[in-house]
């Protein structure tokens, strides 16, 4: 016996329709797949570059503390420099200070001693 038109046609229908299915899977499989592919290189992708920016990190936090123990360098110099400055005006003035305080001595004995030549020379009228 041979198959009716109608049952053939019904056949070719349901092997296209198997056949789209089959390919529809196919797709979704491949998509999946390339997905599945894109997120691993995603993933390598990132790796490398969360290892590149941890190495540039690090060179930075390096930069930045060469830049820190300079500028603290310079700072402690320049306190350094503005202290001995200090000590040395300090110095000046002490010796100044005591200068002045020996010559105002002297001129206080000075001004004894003539006052006292003075005195001594004064004629006394008795």
């Amino acid at each position: 016996m041979q198959p009716t038109k109608k049952k053939i046609v019904k056949a070719k229908t349901m092997a296209n329709v198997v056949r789209k299915i089959a390919a529809t899977i196919e797709r979704e499989k491949r998509k999946e797949g390339l997905e599945a592919c894109q997120k691993e290189d995603d993933y390598w992708r990132e790796a490398g570059e969360g290892i590149k920016s941890r190495a540039a990190k690090k060179r930075e936090e390096k930069t930045k503390k060469q830049e820190a123990a300079a500028a603290r360098k310079a700072e402690n110099q320049l306190l350094a420099k503005l202290e001995e400055e200090r000590l040395a005006a300090r110095r000046n003035t002490e010796k100044a200070k005591k200068q002045e305080e020996a010559a105002a001595r002297k001129a206080e004995f000075l001004a004894e001693l003539e006052k006292e030549r003075l005195e001594s020379t004064v004629e006394w009228d008795w």
